[in-house]
């Protein structure tokens, strides 16, 4: 009987010895398993955010350019209208030039002939 016992004690410290190793084994897997899938997470992560960055700065470039472009052809329409404005301008102030012109032109002209008709006048006397 007490054979048997230490027989049975012996068995049975084996079998918890093992058991205890198996779930150490278990657990040192599991744990390396969990690393694993942690570091692919971070790795996920990191590229997530990477191109999420890269993606960003595409944006931001794109908008600049945008504002490049939109800047340029508000230069463009302002430059246009100072260029309108000085020929309404120059209209402005040539139209009367001219127009005063020819009135002396006009003047002169008839003076001209006025001054003919009295020298025709007198010579006819």
């Amino acid at each position: 009987s007490s054979g048997i016992n230490a027989e049975y004690g012996q068995a049975k410290y084996e079998c918890d010895a093992l058991i205890a190793e198996n779930k150490r084994t278990y657990e040192m897997k599991q744990a390396e398993f969990n690393q694993e899938v942690n570091s692919s997470k971070a790795e996920a992560e990191l590229a997530y955010e990477l191109q999420s960055a890269k993606e960003n700065i595409m944006i931001k470039e794109e908008k600049m350019q945008i504002e490049v472009v939109e800047r340029r052809k508000q230069i463009d329409i302002e430059e246009q209208e100072v260029l309108r404005k000085e020929k309404e301008l120059e209209c402005l102030k040539r139209a009367p030039a001219e127009a005063e012109s020819k009135k002396v032109m006009i003047l002169a002209e008839a003076q001209k002939a006025k001054t003919l008709a009295l020298a025709g006048a007198e010579t006819a006397k």
